[in-house]
């Protein structure tokens, strides 16, 4: 089997070659997105807040992808690293098994619920005909989404990083000369408007998974010598769950925590709605290092787990939160001097930008309390602890923002102000808490083996 032995060699360096590809990858993937929202920036105002009601629904199956990828990966590169080759492989194909079922149930409960959950947000007639228009196609595509992840999950637990990356890269440049034909509608070929947008992605997503599929197959984490491996296992469903399922509530919470943002939001109408869909993307891509670092403390900590190598995973954690405080700053303090330049890249609603700033700027801050979180559940992940990252992510996205979004703006009569801030101190909270958490967990495995 292909792929790096990440119990051994200088943890710096393993680091960094895992999450620059990472980070680059999920660089384009959030441009990706970037370029849809300007493009549908262009159709409207409505269509932009539109789009950023549907996002929610486009996170929870992102989100069960996510979770059954990190599920996968953590239980694959822990029998790597107890040298269990066999069991790594069938985990590999028994998690795309299940990837296909459950993306299967996620499309018929989305197609059952999206008006309900629109309606919850605030949508208007204009916008939830024009969310359905989106929603529906990147529903109907979900098996591609989860696909993608799971796929992605074998490489990843071998320390393949890149393959995923140029996937993304591959993507984006697609991406960004499909949706003006799509959406427009060039050479005869009808234009779709925001229906075209969510084409256009679901068109790309098929390609990715045909490409990562041979990746895999290449790479041996998965081989068609042992047929039996594809068929059914329920003890192996069943772990796949127990280990995925809690990541991916934690994306399901922050999808629902978006739907109970919107809910707020939208007393101040669909300005404020449209300029935290256009403020939250520009903070993803600041926020990059963090998802390729998490990536990366993923597979250590897996491998390492499963080599009883606990020193070890706490010398690459407080390496990965170093750089992750490097790489970010420079970025936070770029947001907060060129925010109304940013905002204005993607309208020109004078109404839009003024909300846009505001939540741009207190985000740069917030994103330092994503990294710190981010990094530490994903190596709770692989030390298949996926719990206390899906209970503080409870407490992130629900109770203590909720808590602050009421005394800021009911007491303390903050206005939009009061949820940024709401959601800003809900993430260091929760962040400063999983933190610590860790380092307990960690220190306990150090001494017990000691002893």
């Amino acid at each position: 089997m292909k792929g790096k032995n990440l119990t051994k060699g200088n943890i710096s360096k393993l680091i960094l070659s895992m999450a620059i590809p990472a980070a680059i990858g999920m660089f384009f993937q959030t441009m990706f997105n970037v370029t849809d929202t300007f493009y549908v920036g262009l159709i409207s105002t409505e269509a932009l807040a539109a789009m950023t009601m549907a996002f929610p629904i486009f996170m929870l199956i992102i989100g069960l992808g996510n979770g059954i990828s990190v599920g996968s990966a953590a239980l694959i590169s822990n029998f790597l690293g107890e040298n269990k080759k066999e069991i790594a492989k069938k985990y590999a194909w028994q998690a795309i098994g299940f990837s296909i079922i459950i993306s299967a149930i996620l499309m018929i409960l989305g197609l059952t619920f999206i008006d309900p959950l629109l309606k919850f947000m605030g949508a208007t007639v204009i916008t939830i005909a024009l969310a359905k228009d989106y929603a529906l196609i990147i529903l109907y595509g979900a098996p591609l989404f989860i696909l993608v992840h799971t796929l992605n999950a074998g490489l990843m637990s071998i320390g393949d990083t890149k393959s995923l990356r140029n996937a993304l890269v591959i993507g984006f440049f697609l991406n960004l000369i499909l949706d003006p034909f799509f959406m427009y509608g060039w050479l005869g070929f009808p234009a779709m408007g925001i229906k075209g947008i969510a084409l256009c992605t679901v068109i790309i997503q098929f390609l990715s998974m045909i490409y990562l599929f041979i990746k895999v197959i290449k790479s041996k984490i998965i081989s068609f010598d042992k047929i039996k491996n594809v068929i059914p296992n329920l003890k192996f469903y069943k772990n796949i769950a127990k280990q995925g399922f809690p990541a991916s509530l934690n994306m399901i919470i922050m999808s629902v925590g978006m739907i109970i943002l919107m809910y707020f939001l939208k007393a101040f109408g669909d300005a404020a709605i449209a300029a935290w869909g256009v403020a939250s993307r520009i903070e993803q891509i600041i926020g990059l290092p963090a998802i390729g670092l998490g990536m990366a403390m993923l597979a250590i900590s897996g491998q390492n787990n499963g080599a009883k190598k606990y020193t070890r995973i706490k010398q690459a954690l407080n390496t990965s939160l170093k750089y992750g405080l490097y790489m970010i700053l420079t970025g936070a303090i770029l947001i907060i001097i060129f925010a109304k330049q940013l905002i204005t890249f993607f309208t020109a609603d004078p109404q839009v930008i003024a909300i846009g700033i505001i939540a741009l700027r207190i985000s740069a801050i917030t994103i330092f309390g994503h990294m710190l979180f981010q990094i530490n559940s994903t190596t709770l992940q692989g030390l298949k602890k996926p719990l206390i990252p899906m209970f503080l992510a409870l407490f992130k996205q629900f109770i203590i923002p909720i808590s602050f979004f009421f005394l800021f703006i009911k007491i303390l009569n903050l206005g939009i102000i009061g949820i940024w801030l709401g959601l800003m101190l809900g993430t260091f909270i929760a962040a400063f808490v999983l933190s610590y958490i860790v380092r307990r967990k960690l220190n306990r495995l150090i001494t017990n083996k000691i002893n």
